[in-house]
């Protein structure tokens, strides 16, 4: 098939450029791919958009034309222990079982936002992200952050505490009121710091540290905000060279962010008010739900995965 010779102005207004000439009234004209109409125009036609309901049994329209296809928006699987992607056309099994990370469904990619999808022992899993290393550190070894975790929420500062795993060096603890991007963002952010010599159990206390204002570490301990996220970085060195750095970690003294089953405003383009870096939620149907790709996902919260409702799985 070839593109109509037109100028612009003789071009179809529902199309960028002249679409593929065809010629609805003459018999046997009809130059277009299965399942696009031959719409009229002018003293011919072109060839429109391709339409499902013009496809035959088990095809529907793949790059605007029929074609076969394993599933789809209109066409279901074959096995009834299937669901469908209907982005790419192919059917999972519903118990999220995988032989590979490529073999989990992604849909239109709404989880992932802040989520990761991996194949862990046969099973589909969706993980919360964790946040990029900080520009500048990221060149260095890294260090593992025991306490706090990640989107870890603490009734009082003394429940709070910090300990990590990692070569033995002197450490430098900081806690800051924004989450860093650049090195240089640590100077500007940190609200508190503390040290340890390489000598001491990695664990730190708010109470051992200081108060940092405009980059000066104070001398007295300093009483952190509340309700509200704050961000911890663990560095390592060895004199002044810097050895290791951790990402940075967030969490919160007080009541923060929003758990699997609390309400909500609906949200459908992203987590919304249910964002939590301890787990992939979304608000669904006015409550927030752990989002999830296989029942795994759902065992700490004794529910199951339900299947796919507008490219998203939850537990329920």
């Amino acid at each position: 098939m070839r593109e109509a010779e037109c100028d612009d102005g003789d071009c179809p207004e529902v199309t960028e450029r002249c679409a593929v000439a065809c010629r609805p009234e003459v018999v046997g004209a009809n130059t277009c791919a299965r399942g696009q109409p031959c719409l009229p125009h002018g003293d011919g036609g072109y060839c429109g958009p391709c339409q499902s309901d013009q496809c035959a049994a088990r095809e529907e329209c793949v790059a605007n034309a029929c074609r076969p296809v394993e599933c789809g928006a209109t066409t279901p699987c074959l096995e009834p222990t299937f669901f469908c992607d209907p982005v790419v056309f192919t059917c999972y099994p519903n118990n999220g079982a995988c032989g590979s990370t490529a073999a989990c469904p992604r849909f239109d990619g709404r989880a992932l936002r802040t989520a990761s999808l991996e194949c862990s022992e046969g099973f589909c899993r969706l993980n919360p992200t964790e946040h990029p290393p900080i520009i500048g550190l990221d060149s260095e070894g890294s260090v593992e952050v025991v306490s706090p975790r990640a989107g870890q929420q603490f009734e009082s500062a003394t429940d709070f505490s910090v300990s990590w795993k990692g070569l033995s060096r002197d450490a430098i603890i900081l806690i800051l009121r924004a989450p860093p991007t650049h090195s240089q963002d640590l100077r500007e952010f940190a609200i508190w710091g503390a040290s340890r010599p390489a000598s001491s159990v990695p664990v730190v206390c708010l109470g051992d540290g200081v108060e940092i204002l405009e980059g000066t570490w104070g001398q007295a301990s300093a009483s952190l905000p509340q309700d509200r996220p704050l961000y911890l970085v663990v560095q390592l060195v060895d004199g002044p060279t810097l050895v290791a750095a951790s990402r940075p970690i967030p969490f919160i003294l007080g009541k923060g962010w929003l758990e699997a089953g609390e309400r909500c405003d609906e949200d459908e383009l992203g987590p919304g008010a249910c964002e939590n870096p301890s787990t992939p939620q979304a608000c669904i149907e006015n409550r927030c739900r752990r989002l999830c790709a296989s029942d795994r996902d759902c065992v700490e919260l004794r529910q199951s995965c339900t299947l796919p409702q507008d490219g998203l799985r939850y537990c329920r």
